[in-house]
């Protein structure tokens, strides 16, 4: 049974390692490209001339983009909840989001808002991808419940049915060697 165990932590440490070495960079990596796409579209859009109201959400977009760009590997949970936390307890970074928030959603041009609807897609994949390495852990104990959840149901449905049911699924045996 431990020999068991031991393969199954070696099994999902090789599958982590598969994941968060090899998998995960790519994906990081693809992110990061369409990042970098979404900025040049974001350029090209000041290139061709955008309303001078606009020019905020602009900076806005074109700043996060280049934030984000270098920080993909930073974006875990942990970050989300250190963030949430900040959210609750610091008005003035409230204030400061609102008001960033406000000169999105009050920019006319609509390349604008599209782009920063992609971008917060992309984060979200990469928050998604980045917590993936821990789903490897996860899953198996997420099957270990699963199927003691079954037997618990199946033992007490068991408990409670007619005697002679019991008799016949489980035959009475000699215990004499007890």
């Amino acid at each position: 049974m431990i020999s068991l165990i031991i393969i199954l932590i070696l099994f999902i440490s090789i599958l982590h390692f598969i994941y968060d070495g090899i998998i995960l960079p790519s994906i990081r990596q693809n992110s990061r490209n369409e990042l970098f796409a979404l900025r040049d579209e974001l350029r090209w859009l000041m290139i061709e001339g955008i309303d001078k109201k606009d020019i905020p959400a602009f900076n806005l977009v074109h700043e996060a983009i280049n934030s984000f760009s270098n920080r993909l590997p930073m974006l875990t949970i942990s970050v989300q909840k250190k963030f949430q936390s900040d959210m609750e307890n610091n008005t003035r970074l409230r204030e400061a989001i609102k008001k960033r928030r406000d000169t999105i959603d009050n920019c006319n041009n609509n390349d604008i808002k599209r782009i920063v609807g992609n971008v917060n897609l992309i984060l979200k994949k990469v928050y998604i991808s980045n917590s993936g390495g821990w789903f490897v852990y996860l899953i198996p104990v997420a099957i270990t419940a699963i199927v003691f959840k079954k037997i618990a149901e199946k033992s007490a449905q068991l408990a409670i049915a007619p005697s002679q049911e019991v008799h016949r699924v489980i035959p009475h045996t000699n215990n004499s060697m007890c």
